[in-house]
């Protein structure tokens, strides 16, 4: 899926997605383990300025606004949090966590699940 043109913006409040430079998306669910370690991951890599804040988009398609918003009570992180099936069902996501590595509105990168080398991964891809 690399190279595929991201057409599909979504907008929520302010935010406007995908944006014109590099960017993460990352699909979520509060009831999947992975992607809490892998939230807790990026939260770090974002705070120590390895991947910036405003390039980071949390999008949980799956589950309504008030669970979210429950889990980020308890939860808080420095995220762009966007509620929207549009882009998932675009891109096909089949399971989460998957990581979503997009520049210039394009894909660059995709892969589903927890991954040893994914913020080292994503780290890199903001170095460059």
């Amino acid at each position: 899926m690399p190279g595929l043109n991201l057409e599909l913006a979504v907008e929520e409040g302010s935010v406007q997605f995908p944006p014109k430079s590099k960017a993460i998306a990352f699909f979520w669910s509060t009831s999947c383990p992975p992607c809490k370690l892998e939230m807790a991951r990026y939260k770090e890599s974002i705070n120590n300025g390895k991947i910036p804040e405003e390039s980071f988009f949390a999008i949980n398609p799956y589950e309504s606004k008030e669970t979210i918003e429950k889990f980020l009570k308890k939860n808080p992180h420095p995220f762009v949090f966007i509620k929207d099936k549009k882009l998932a069902n675009f891109l096909n996501v089949q399971a989460t966590p998957t990581t979503v590595l997009i520049e210039n509105g394009k894909v660059h990168t995709m892969k589903t699940g927890l991954s040893v080398i994914g913020i080292w991964s994503a780290e890199s891809f903001f170095k460059d």
